[in-house]
């Protein structure tokens, strides 16, 4: 019998077989000899006045109820929120290496997808045969426990934060799912790989094999053009209820850049960019969006352009815009993207998350798409009441790694190495071939999201002020549910 230990540096190696082998060991381990819960008396309601992209299953042994936000698509017995690179109408996204949403199909039985990264999950909440699953954290909680109090939930809150970030630094085939367990309720937080229920309601995960990458740095670009290009045609689609518009971000960094060059060659016509100085600096991706040839709309930053030092102090004011970030498993960075929610709504946005660890010139990062950064993770409360769907395009093949590693090392990539500290050849090479000046991106490491301070004094507020959103859902699952007594 093999040890945990030597599965561990089996599946770090650099052998694509090696890999593939423990992920049909990790599905085995995972759902041999378990029952799963099937559909039965599903039932299905909208609610229009819940965000537009959420949605939630109720599953008991004897009942499945669906309620879902008014954008949420749905064909059939299948529904999602997201795009993915194939035709809208087939409803395959649970097939899909490349889907950025959630969704859920009736098969045998239930079948719950969340997006391909690491950076949010689906939400499973179960006790006693009853399990909810949704696509928002601030809402398993107030279904599970509607009297929690301020400093019950305010801990809960850290712990699942906590877990949100061990499970993103070990990677979408590594975490683990459950997160903690209160008052008899067991959180569980659900990365990457479809999951169905088991017979008690726990989420057993369907581990999503990859196809084998043979890439040089022509192919990997081509790619990366080919899938862009198809969300963007899934996003457009008529098929859909509520058809998506399509933009990107851009900085003079290297990784929205290198993204909005690869959105344009899909038919991107607009990037946004934040002006103004932020640490002495400015990080405006205006320049360089003109030689790449594409519109940019430049905003001014959420903390005025007169900031140098990115701190958000969570005072009054800044919580009336910022408890949607909160109420996330992040820390609340990704509010700057309240500088510009009017020009992204109803939108997919390219943008560059996770750049870092597959662009980086000295690439650590293993298999499974980890991350030991906390940033990124508070977009979902705001991706859901605002109706866009977020992109992190250099996920895009990336999780088995080691294949970029090898683009890295193949001789054509010498002339994009700069050797300084700020040295990501791979998105160097996409700008500059797609018209970007040298010396117009990638210069300095810059940033435009802010860090949050004080922030778990404010935690429980910022919950509440996010629960608020989805009475009317928990009024509706109270009105249905037979009282006791």
């Amino acid at each position: 019998m093999i040890s945990s230990d030597d599965f561990i540096n089996v599946y770090r190696s650099r052998n694509f077989e090696a890999y593939q082998a423990c992920l049909r060991v990790l599905a085995h381990n995972e759902i041999a000899g378990q029952d799963l819960r099937k559909p039965v008396n599903v039932s299905w309601h909208r609610d229009d006045d819940i965000p537009p992209l959420a949605w939630l299953c109720k599953s008991t042994p004897d009942k499945t109820q669906f309620v879902l936000g008014s954008q949420v698509e749905k064909f059939g017995d299948t529904f999602f929120e997201g795009v993915w690179d194939g035709p809208v109408h087939k409803a395959m996204f649970r097939e899909s290496a490349n889907f950025f949403g959630t969704g859920c199909s009736l098969l045998r039985n239930i079948l719950f997808t969340p997006p391909r990264h690491c950076f949010d999950a689906l939400y499973v909440a179960t006790c006693d045969g009853v399990s909810y699953v949704t696509n928002s954290m601030a809402l398993a909680i107030r279904l599970a426990l509607p009297d929690i109090d301020d400093e019950a939930l305010r801990d809960l809150a850290i712990v699942l934060k906590k877990h949100s970030d061990d499970s993103s630094a070990l990677g979408a085939d590594l975490a683990q799912t459950f997160a903690t367990k209160l008052d008899g309720w067991a959180f569980y937080r659900v990365m990457y790989h479809n999951f169905s229920l088991s017979a008690d309601g726990v989420p057993l995960r369907r581990f999503h094999l990859e196809q084998k990458p043979n890439l040089t740095f022509a192919t990997y670009r081509r790619n990366l053009r080919r899938v862009a290009k198809r969300l963007s045609r899934n996003a457009k689609s008529r098929r859909r209820k509520f058809p998506l518009g399509v933009v990107s971000t851009i900085s003079n960094g290297y990784d929205s850049t290198a993204c909005t060059a690869i959105a344009k060659a899909a038919g991107c016509k607009l990037a946004h960019t934040i002006t103004g100085d932020v640490r002495g600096r400015s990080d405006s991706g205006e320049e360089v969006g003109a030689q790449l040839g594409i519109k940019v709309k430049a905003h001014r930053h959420i903390l005025k352009s007169s900031d140098r030092s990115l701190s958000l102090h969570l005072d009054e004011e800044a919580l009336a815009y910022a408890s949607e970030f909160l109420a996330t498993s992040g820390f609340g960075d990704d509010v700057v993207y309240a500088s510009f929610e009017r020009d992204i709504q109803n939108c997919v946005v390219f943008e560059g998350s996770f750049g870092d660890g597959i662009w980086a010139k000295k690439l650590r990062t293993g298999p499974g798409l980890p991350t030991g950064l906390r940033t990124a993770k508070s977009k979902n409360e705001f991706h859901l009441r605002n109706g866009t769907i977020f992109v992190p395009l250099p996920v895009v093949g990336a999780k088995f790694v080691q294949a970029i590693r090898r683009v890295l090392r193949q001789p054509d990539m010498k002339p994009f190495f700069l050797d300084v500290p700020y040295d990501r050849p791979i998105p160097r090479r996409i700008v500059e071939e797609a018209g970007g000046k040298r010396e117009a991106f990638g210069q300095r490491k810059g940033a435009t999201a802010p860090t949050p301070q004080n922030l778990e004094p404010q935690l429980a507020g910022a919950f509440r002020t996010v629960m608020k959103r989805y009475q009317s859902l928990v009024s509706y699952l109270d009105a249905d549910t037979p009282k006791r007594g």
